[in-house]
């Protein structure tokens, strides 16, 4: 059994992966429609923190918006199964 080891970057915190994976199988989502869906009764997500997210995501290249929304990139999508590294950002 294959285990994948993601290599992120400092910036990241473990939301990221949470964002990257839900954008993974729900393609085309706005950033209300993800913190809705990845906010539980333990943890309520902000709108000015999903934002900031899905910024920095964007800046590296590991998400693309098209208007309001977005989608994981090719570079997300190797990020998920391990075979990209994700840089700091500038």
């Amino acid at each position: 059994m294959r285990v994948e080891v993601r290599k992120h970057a400092e910036w990241m915190s473990k939301n990221d992966d949470r964002i990257l994976e839900y954008l993974a199988s729900n393609p085309g989502k706005r950033p209300h429609e993800i913190r809705t869906e990845l906010s539980d009764a333990a943890i309520a997500l902000q709108p000015r923190y999903i934002d900031k997210r899905l910024e920095l995501l964007e800046r590296a290249a590991l998400v693309r918006r098209d208007g309001l929304r977005y989608e994981l990139s090719d570079r997300g999508r190797a990020y998920l199964v391990g075979e990209y590294a994700v840089e700091p950002i500038a």
